[in-house]
């Protein structure tokens, strides 16, 4: 492979899988069987309402509903520890948006409407994969890149806020790729930042990756002073917008905190397992996109080389990151199948774009529809227990483990329990007590 770097560099990437084409209507698809497109799209949004559909409330879904609640109740977006009197750090709401949509949603509609929910997150979300995918391939290696994409990030598709931080992370792929094609600085990704900030803890992967997109432009040499400052005055911009939410400066060093308190303790926190199948699946996309580089007369820009190391690191690093890693592989897995394709990319046509958006709006409402009944009751909770703990007296401790206390912040918070999911507000030693205490019996999901 050889590269072309320096006065050679043109302003535009110089191959197919760095080039994006903007859509037309009058734009003509290569000959396909009419048949192909219309069945693609809809057996895509089958997967997509099926993952909706099947999806089980996670423990961390109860205590964001209490934390929605309190913010309605009161207005306070920090302060002391309201609810358990073991958790000696102060209360912060970070997921504030999203906790306050999801409460006031299952008080009108009840846990359907938390399915409902996340099953817009993930037409969403793959909406925008196929945006990203759309934008460098023709439709068939797109929503195989789509699909891929799909199956590596649905571990962390769950009833909580975090599932649409990955939209957002895809709505920053797409708008680096285009700086890439243009090197104009996107400054509406700053107040992007901040409802993202608000939304997620994930949004430090927006000015991670807008970083390693600068660094990568300049190795190839792209970036003059002016455009070097623009570009990064948008990363730096970013970061300072997310210390501007409602909670403060502190915001910039939550995520670190949360990750140093759950390390130990939540199985997405630990490094992926190479022997799961959505571990596996990443690491054969990576590998595929490298073998297809490999296969190259021209060299891939160090940016698309960045994003795919990135991509790499993040799959390997924590199990909860896999979903991150899996937006920034869709469109290198897009433009990486295209390049072996027979023919080149066409455009997207006014009835594609519809077509999709049909389909969208179809499947929202089917999702409605259905989440009754397949999500109207809650999955791994005390069920049994239900009326034992009601005849408890108000302020009794309850021994729990950690995901079931979450469940009683909801579901019973006329009693205490010794620990929630929330570990960065315990001490650490607290945690690790509990830890050492739990085999003697609580209150858990087997009860």
């Amino acid at each position: 492979m050889t590269r072309r770097t320096g006065a050679d560099a043109p302003a535009t990437p110089p191959d197919a899988m760095a080039t994006e084409t903007p859509a037309t209507d009058d734009a003509t698809s290569p000959a396909d069987p009419q048949w192909l497109l219309p069945s693609i799209a809809i057996a895509t949004v089958i997967v997509t309402v099926f993952l909706s559909l099947n999806s089980r409330t996670d423990p961390d879904t109860w205590w964001n509903l209490r934390a929605g609640q309190y913010l309605l109740d009161t207005g306070h977006f920090a302060g002391p520890e309201p609810w358990v009197r073991f958790a000696t750090r102060p209360f912060v709401l970070t997921e504030w948006p999203g906790d306050v949509s999801g409460a006031t949603l299952y008080g009108l509609f009840g846990l359907p409407a938390l399915a409902w929910m996340l099953g817009v997150c993930i037409l969403a979300l793959v909406g925008a994969m196929l945006v990203a995918a759309r934008r460098v391939a023709d439709v068939v290696p797109a929503v195989i890149a789509v699909l891929a994409g799909l199956v590596v990030a649905a571990g962390s598709l769950s009833q909580r806020p975090q599932a649409v931080s990955f939209v957002f992370v895809m709505i920053t792929v797409i708008a680096w790729w285009r700086t890439t094609s243009d090197l104009r600085a996107r400054w509406w990704l700053v107040p992007l930042t901040w409802v993202w900030a608000c939304l997620h803890g994930f949004w430090l992967f927006g000015p991670v990756l807008g970083a390693a997109m600068v660094v990568g432009l300049l190795l190839d040499r792209r970036l003059d002073r002016r455009s070097l400052l623009s570009l990064s005055g948008v990363v730096g911009a970013s970061v300072l917008a997310a210390g501007l939410t409602p909670v403060g400066p502190r915001l910039l060093t939550l995520p670190f905190q949360v990750h140093s308190a759950a390390a130990g303790l939540v199985q997405e926190w630990q490094p992926s397992n190479t022997h799961n199948p959505i571990t596996v699946m990443a690491l054969v996309v990576i590998s595929g996109i490298a073998l297809i580089w490999l296969r190259r007369r021209v060299a891939p820009p160090w940016w698309q080389v960045g994003q795919l190391a990135l991509a790499l690191v993040l799959s390997l690093v924590y199990a909860r990151l896999l979903s991150v890693a899996a937006c920034l592989l869709v469109p290198l897995l897009a433009s990486a199948l295209q390049s072996r394709h027979p023919h080149g990319a066409s455009v997207a046509r006014r009835s594609e774009r519809r077509l999709w958006a049909g389909l969208f709006v179809a499947a929202a409402i089917g999702i409605a529809a259905l989440s009754p009944v397949f999500a109207g009751k809650p999955h791994g909770v005390p069920a049994k227990l239900s009326a034992k703990i009601s005849a408890i007296p108000a302020g009794s401790v309850v021994f729990d483990d950690s995901g079931m206390g979450s469940w009683l912040l909801w579901s019973d918070s006329h009693v205490t329990p010794v620990i929630d999911r929330r570990h960065s507000r315990y001490a650490p030693r607290y945690v690790d007590d509990h830890g050492t205490r739990l085999p003697y019996g609580a209150v858990g999901a087997d009860c």
